[in-house]
């Protein structure tokens, strides 16, 4: 079976916490259960557990299953894995597009680290992908022509980021992070050949967020710098077209043309 790229398209899981102990016998460290629903063509992005020991059990349903450089496994119910800590989860998918999936994940990790930062202790997302799930969530809206690239996710509801202030400042902050992140990523020397066709995905949906920002959150001297910035990523995605059609996309020919989107009546990253 080939192996999948993350869509973020695809429904995420489910995850709820079904029990919590401090383990007596192992002082400062701690076991959590997740429970993990799968709905049909359910996927995770790629992430690491921290300092965590983790082993899963399926309960129904197959799931496919990818650690570090290791070939990708299908689960079915009754199969079991074991991540050490540190081990870089790369496929997390339900196998079927029709039917759910259900497993259950038993972590061992240092009591204070869980109790100081909860769930991100359980979990960390590949930065590359941290956009795609905290910008449904943040004060970054959705522009319409992102519904036509094929490298853009769907448009989240507009009310599922308006239901909590500090929820969604939080989630805000994420984004912004990693947006700063993929400006340093970029100015890193390195052989333009030697990414595969993904990158593309990732620089265009960053650099959107990145526009966004610009125009409902950033002010001041941040939005020149960002302006800056972005002419940066529009430079990358020019020269990453030469190997790959996706980095001519309508994104890149309309969003993030100098000529069409600077000029535009939304003047979002005019200097103020």
């Amino acid at each position: 079976m080939e192996e999948p790229t993350y869509d973020p398209s695809r429904p995420m899981p489910s995850i709820d916490i079904v029990y919590q102990y401090r383990l007596v016998n192992c002082p400062g460290k701690s076991i959590v259960g997740l429970r993990i629903e799968f709905p049909p063509n359910g996927s995770t992005p790629p992430h690491r557990h921290g300092g965590a020991s983790v082993s899963a059990y399926v309960i129904g349903g197959s799931v496919l299953n990818k650690m570090n450089n290791d070939p990708m496994k299908v689960i079915k119910p009754g199969g079991t894995w074991y991540e050490a800590p540190g081990c870089h989860h790369r496929i997390s998918d339900n196998a079927s597009e029709t039917a759910p999936a259900t497993l259950m994940a038993n972590m061992v990790l240092d009591t204070d680290v869980l109790e100081r930062d909860g769930m991100a202790a359980l979990i960390q997302i590949d930065e590359e992908y941290t956009v795609e799930i905290h910008r449904p969530l943040s004060s970054l809206n959705y522009s319409p022509i992102e519904a036509v690239s094929r490298c853009s996710p769907r448009a989240s509801s507009e009310g599922l980021s308006s239901s909590n202030i500090a929820d969604r400042q939080l989630h805000t902050a994420k984004c912004l992070s990693d947006i700063d992140h993929l400006d340093q990523l970029l100015t890193l020397p390195t052989n333009i050949q030697a990414y595969s066709p993904f990158i593309i995905l990732m620089i265009t949906n960053v650099t959107i967020a990145h526009l966004s920002a610009c125009r409902f959150v950033y002010g001041g001297e941040k939005v020149a710098t960002s302006r800056e910035k972005i002419r940066l990523t529009m430079g990358t995605l020019k020269r990453l077209s030469e190997y790959c059609v996706l980095g001519n996309g309508p994104i890149a020919r309309s969003v993030l043309s100098p000529g069409r989107y600077f000029a535009s009546s939304m003047k979002i990253l005019q200097p103020v």
